[in-house]
């Protein structure tokens, strides 16, 4: 798994449940669903909304999980903006 499907896939899960609190192995399972869900809801866009700062708390709580590269890869590319 590379940076931008992790990403890809978390966005995905937090379009569809509001949330990022379970595991990297369930947001990737579910992602192909949750993609044909949302694909053509001309409204999804809208459920993105604070994606960001769940995204960087995800990554936080994650940083064992995930490997430390990848996830100050995420994290250095946040706080730069």
């Amino acid at each position: 798994m590379n940076s931008n499907d992790l990403k890809d896939n978390c966005k995905l899960f937090y379009m569809m449940k509001g949330h990022l609190n379970v595991s990297i192995d369930t947001i990737n399972k579910s992602a192909p669903g949750y993609f044909v869900r949302l694909w053509n809801n001309n409204e999804a866009q809208y459920r993105a909304e604070g994606f960001e700062k769940h995204f960087e708390k995800f990554l936080k709580d994650n940083i064992n999980n995930l490997g430390s590269s990848l996830a100050n890869h995420f994290l250095n590319k946040t706080k730069k903006k």
